[in-house]
């Protein structure tokens, strides 16, 4: 049932395969955004299928196989939960990933199954390390204040990992903390920035659920998913320095979602085709 192992597929050769997307979740940064996702591969034997992860990111990304499921079999939906339940508890996914499926709280999460399975993917996500070990008072704060804005709050994050950084003697009079400032000063979040804006603390009860149906609605995805493409396409084309590490384009994303029966940027999910206003051609407009 478990076989995690690093998959070596090129974008080619994953849009020559049948498979669906049963998850996304997202990770904002102006900087670099990153989309992972898990789904299943028909692998032509009979009904058996590969449950695959995916991590996206400009400059590359990894993919595993997390186990196989027999879909012919009565037992199917029960195999699936358990393969994915061990997927999301382990720290790393498998030796040679460096880091566990969730690394942090998403700032978004796309599942178009049906009950129970919406209620199974939460399940999965509140028993990953990074939802339990998170600032719940920093999440809770930063999500009602900013919702869908992700660049006005990635400028008060910023400025919050500034003060952090200035704190410490070692970092104060540092040449980053000096480029950092110039950067983003005139961001408005982060120069009109206030300290203890919140109270730490760890997870409490209804915590994950109230995330959780902030981050799957509609109204929140309309909004975030443009914001997605729109960071994606900027961090790969006018960060200075970054076009020769492009490995993974928005539309290499965007192609392979829409392949896996999982369209996130068409106008069934969001007002407006951030790739299509900027010249990308693809099929999930259709």
């Amino acid at each position: 049932m478990y076989s995690v192992f690093r998959l070596r597929r090129s974008p080619a050769e994953w849009l020559e395969d049948t498979g669906e997307v049963l998850a996304t979740w997202h990770v904002f940064n102006p900087n670099g955004p990153t989309v992972n996702c898990v789904g299943l591969r028909e692998t032509g034997a009979g009904g058996e299928q590969e449950v695959f992860t995916r991590w996206m990111h400009f400059t590359g990304g990894e993919d595993h196989c997390l186990g196989y499921v027999n879909m012919e079999t009565e037992e199917w939906g029960a195999t699936l939960f358990e393969v994915l339940q061990y997927a999301f508890s382990l720290s790393a996914v498998g030796s040679d990933r460096k880091f566990p499926l969730v690394t942090c709280v998403p700032y978004a999460v796309t599942c178009m199954l049906e009950e129970p399975w919406q209620r199974h993917f939460c399940a999965l996500f509140a028993q990953a390390e990074a939802i339990q070990r998170a600032d719940w008072g920093r999440e809770r704060y930063y999500l009602a204040k900013y919702g869908s804005d992700l660049f006005g709050r990635a400028g008060e994050e910023y400025r919050e990992s500034y003060e952090r950084l200035r704190s410490d003697r070692e970092n104060a009079n540092s040449e980053f903390l000096e480029m950092m400032w110039l950067r983003y000063q005139n961001q408005p979040t982060f120069a009109n920035w206030t300290p203890n804006a919140y109270t730490p603390r760890g997870l409490q009860a209804g915590d994950v659920e109230a995330w959780w149906d902030t981050v799957t609605s509609k109204e929140h995805l309309v909004s975030v998913l443009p914001r997605m493409a729109e960071a994606w396409v900027g961090a790969s084309s006018t960060t200075p320095g970054t076009q020769a590490m492009t490995i993974t384009s928005f539309e290499e994303v965007r192609n392979f979602l829409a392949h896996y029966q999982h369209a996130l940027w068409s106008r069934e999910w969001t007002t407006h085709s951030i790739a299509a206003s900027m010249g990308f051609s693809g099929t999930s407009d259709a």
